[in-house]
């Protein structure tokens, strides 16, 4: 369960647990403190791990708008009927219910060592919660564009490429006329889908200065556009540019604009958002073919070595600052290293990486491991995980 949804579900559940029904046991009462005591730890232990993660750039939880207006300074079971039944019997000693309770680093002798620890707890969840609201607004844009491929990689399941290839044999021989047709009906069925229904309304002048005709001629004669479209296209361009036919996203922008609207997208928006994002990878890889210019300026390197093979994917945690001649560079960089040198040096490579910004590694080893072995890094003797995470940077 993500951390967001936790904080938010134990706000939502407290009320149902500090209500006591009558003629309520000491066993019982202890239950509930202890429940509450507990999850309000477990989240602030998250909450400083994800506080040290953001000052390091790097964005697990979507913090969205949204869970800063549902945030209660104070719970409502503070002068409910638990907090009541804990100050009557204060000076019922847990010991007689035949039980030790330690729960992270509190010790409970007595029922009113509930109300003082649980009222410690919640004082530091407002503390931890005011940081990281003080946090994100400050963090380094590119942690939004890499929390936005990361949603995106959890989408790889769907089978967008595949309906993509089909559509490819379709229509051969591929023609850049055709890519860019397929390119801006994809852009429209993702804003009538409502990819942009959450952002802020642009402004009229930002309206004006949509071309609607001009997207009308790339469409199909029969392809029917709400009257609204002008206005989504404007919130569209907001985070995207053009060179030539080919679209660039601005994923700082667009990943900032989804963490923010995370709770409000549907399933089918977020699957509209990865359809889109997906598709405009695999037709800008196909018109880099179909134009020699394009793709000499995507994937030249100053030792004339090949351009990468279009179906070969990307090292996943490459910075999204760095543009695409050096991405692929420092892409062919790890797939040598890890097929010829061994765990430490691996690792002192990728930690260069990571403080030159040339790479933005997440905090799990094993994600990196994984990828790693993904580039043809050995997993036998050696090079297993445990092995990986006693250099991983360090």
């Amino acid at each position: 369960m993500g951390l967001v949804k936790q904080i938010l579900e134990f706000y939502e559940a407290v009320d149902d647990w500090c209500k006591l029904p009558p003629d309520v046991s000491n066993r019982f009462v202890l239950g509930k403190a202890a429940w509450v005591l507990n999850t309000v730890s477990d989240i602030n232990s998250h909450l400083e791990e994800r506080i040290e993660e953001i000052k390091n750039g790097v964005i697990r939880d979507p913090f969205y708008c949204n869970f800063w207006v549902k945030r209660c300074h104070y719970l409502n079971h503070r002068g409910g009927e638990l907090e009541a039944f804990l100050t009557e019997h204060g000076e019922f000693p847990v010991s007689q219910l035949q039980t030790v309770v330690i729960i992270k680093g509190h010790t409970i002798n007595f029922f009113e060592d509930f109300i003082w620890a649980i009222k410690e707890e919640l004082e530091k969840l407002n503390l931890l919660l005011d940081t990281v609201k003080e946090l994100i607004v400050k963090v380094d844009p590119a942690a939004f564009g890499n929390f936005f491929r990361n949603c995106m990689k959890e989408c790889e399941e769907m089978t967008v490429t595949t309906s993509y290839k089909i559509w490819v044999q379709n229509n051969q021989p591929l023609t850049i006329g055709k890519l860019k047709t397929k390119l801006i009906e994809t852009i429209a069925k993702a804003l009538i889908a409502g990819i942009m229904s959450h952002d802020d309304s642009p402004t009229r002048k930002d309206i004006q200065q949509v071309n609607l005709e001009q997207v009308i001629q790339e469409l199909p004669a029969d392809y029917e556009l709400p009257a609204d479209f002008n206005k989504r296209w404007a919130q569209f361009c907001r985070y995207t540019s053009w060179d030539g036919d080919i679209v660039r996203f601005d994923y700082n922008a667009y990943g900032r604009y989804g963490s923010c609207h995370y709770d409000e997208f549907t399933e089918d928006e977020r699957y509209a958002i990865y359809e889109l994002d997906k598709t405009q990878r695999l037709i800008r890889l196909d018109m880099e073919k179909l134009m020699p210019e394009q793709a000499q300026k995507a994937n030249k390197t100053s030792t004339k070595a090949a351009a990468p093979d279009q179906q070969e994917e990307l090292f996943h945690f490459i910075h999204p600052e760095i543009e695409d001649e050096e991405a692929w560079r420092i892409h062919r960089a790890i797939k040598r290293l890890v097929t010829s040198q061994g765990i430490q040096e691996i690792c002192q490579y990728l930690k260069q990486l990571a403080d030159t910004k040339k790479v933005l590694l997440p905090i799990n080893a094993e994600k990196t491991y994984k990828e790693l072995v993904r580039l043809g890094m050995p997993d036998g003797e050696g090079y297993t995980i445990k092995t990986f995470r006693n250099s991983y940077m360090r």
